[in-house]
């Protein structure tokens, strides 16, 4: 455990031994969440270099392209308790012990005012997709929207946050990590996302904000049906990185944490928008919520056009937050940002008369069947209503007669047994027959990223023979 006080040593200590060093431009930090991650994202800061955080677990193809795309001058990584940084294209690596510079502070005169308007992060995002795009923030728009979820959450220098999504993520670095700090609130990471190291975690800490994806909330419940803990410090519980099913959310508020909320964003934005504590149990299970203060949303037509109240339409919106660019790639953000501002995000959506977003799935995931819009998500919550499926994503094939036909990919509860004739019979009670599932494939589990998103271009290919 560091304070706040041995933190800042640590992280300035490392930043004169990374000026020394000639450390600049692009550096890739590929760590697990842990203290390490944190001084080191920090210490380049501080020095003037800009971190991309990646996950750990990238093959060397993977990693190779985010050095390719990004044109990182070296490596980070944390071996042997000791920060390790590869230069590019050299057999260099510099080495130092993180913890040893609490006894032996270096003098750090490199530490310069940033311009907030200057490249502060990079993110690489769209896994799902199974293409790579290198987000990137400036310092203003990474600290904006921190400070405004601080207000509306009500955080407190008293909070214990666990936050069990990736640091190297924007969902777990900035309304979780940043958040905390700018409360001075107590941070615990954890890379455990396994069901009984979280639990744990929540009752040995006294957590009272738990960060979380979908995928982990449903492993959290599944833990508590089998065994006690005490989660009574639990005042809020924040999911986002994917959309948690109604069910689940329903369970969560009632059995875990009443203030369980939904939150919406996405790398380019931050969070946009969230559902509040005290909000009825229906916006809380089935809407995204409301726009925090200071950001606009609407729904916009293929024109881009603001439609009617309950009509679905693309989600655009107009924030504070607002990534920079998209690193080597200028005509992509022309395409998803407009001169006055508003970034169209691709996913499909409506806002209620209360001012509350649902969203019904992707724009460019939407499967056009003889001629009639299917968004998955409608189906895909029609197949979570049945008590033995646990998990359920749909996609669209390609088909020489229909144009596209619907494929249902579903796990089921604790080894259950059941048929794809019956999982059909029980969305032909829920749906209208062109958007019941004309596939069934019943896996032992999901493709995930690391944030919880399904990979439904991998479902796309799934062998059904």
């Amino acid at each position: 455990m560091y304070s706040y006080e041995e933190a800042q040593c640590i992280m300035e200590s490392l930043a004169a031994r990374l000026c020394w060093w000639n450390v600049q431009g692009n550096v890739v930090v590929s760590m697990r969440s842990s203290p390490e991650f944190v001084f080191t994202l920090f210490a380049l800061f501080m020095c003037g270099a800009t971190p991309i955080p990646v996950n750990p677990g990238y093959t060397a193809h993977e990693l190779g392209q985010v050095i390719g795309t990004s044109g990182a001058s070296c490596v980070a990584t944390v071996e042997d308790r000791c920060l390790c940084l590869r230069l590019v294209g050299a057999d260099t690596v510099h080495r130092v012990d993180l913890y040893s510079l609490l006894a032996n502070r270096e003098e750090c005169t490199c530490v310069t005012g940033r311009d907030p308007s200057s490249r502060a992060i990079m993110f690489f995002t769209s896994g799902s997709t199974g293409k790579m795009k290198a987000v990137v923030h400036t310092f203003q728009s990474l600290c904006a929207n921190p400070g405004v979820l601080v207000e509306t959450l009500g955080i407190k220098a008293e909070d214990i946050y666990l936050i069990g999504v990736p640091l190297f993520h924007l969902f777990g670095f900035c309304p979780g990590m940043l958040s905390a700090i700018l409360q001075g609130a107590e941070i615990v990471m954890t890379d455990t996302i396994g069901s009984i190291g979280l639990a744990h975690a929540l009752q040995s800490n006294h957590v009272s904000v738990l960060l979380c994806n979908g995928a982990m909330l449903a492993q959290l419940l599944s833990r508590l049906e089998s065994r006690t803990y005490d989660l009574s410090a639990l005042r809020l519980m924040l999911i986002s990185g994917s959309i948690a099913p109604a069910h689940l959310l329903t369970r969560a508020i009632n059995t875990v944490c009443k203030n369980t909320l939904n939150l919406y964003g996405a790398t380019e934005t931050g969070i946009m928008s969230l559902t509040r504590p005290g909000d009825g149990v229906h916006s809380l299970t089935a809407t995204v919520g409301r726009p925090l203060p200071g950001i606009n949303i609407r729904i916009v037509d293929d024109g881009h056009k603001s439609v009617a109240s309950g009509v679905v339409g693309e989600i655009a919106c107009n924030t504070f937050s607002l990534f920079r660019d998209y690193h080597g790639m200028p005509a992509l953000r022309a395409r998803v940002v407009d001169s006055n501002g508003w970034y169209y995000t691709g996913d499909m959506g409506k806002i209620d008369d209360g001012g509350c977003i649902t969203i019904v799935g992707r724009k460019d995931e939407m499967i056009i069947k003889c001629g009639f819009n299917i968004f998955p998500r409608e189906v895909e919550l029609a197949l979570l209503e049945h008590p033995m499926i646990r998990d359920a994503a749909v996609v669209g094939i390609p088909d020489s007669t229909y144009g596209e036909i619907v494929r249902a990919v579903v796990t089921t509860k604790d080894r259950d047994e059941i048929t794809s004739d019956e999982i059909v019979d029980f969305c032909r009670e829920r749906l209208i027959s062109y958007k019941v599932p004309d596939q069934i494939v019943i896996a032992s589990e999901l493709p995930l990223t690391s944030t919880g998103k399904i990979l439904k271009h991998e479902l796309r290919r799934t062998n059904l023979s």
